[in-house]
């Protein structure tokens, strides 16, 4: 928890204006990153996908991708 950086967000939540309050939470967010050195995703990627369990050979990468490559259909 830090205080200053929750003070920042409560004032930037209290700002009517959309374009004043972007820019409060921009500087919450760099004092975060500038002083606090937080690194915070701010969002994921998803790849769905559905698969028939009559293909095999399909893989899945550390980067959490599907490589079809090698993927064959069951006979």
């Amino acid at each position: 928890d830090d205080a200053k950086y929750e003070e920042l967000v409560a004032a930037a939540n209290a700002i009517d204006d959309k374009t004043e309050r972007m820019n409060a939470l921009h500087a919450a967010e760099n004092y975060l990153v500038g002083e606090q050195h937080y690194v915070i995703p701010l969002f994921g990627y998803a790849e769905p996908y559905l698969m028939s369990s009559k293909v095999t050979g399909v893989t899945h990468s550390p980067e959490g991708h599907y490589q079809l490559a090698y993927a064959k259909e069951k006979k």
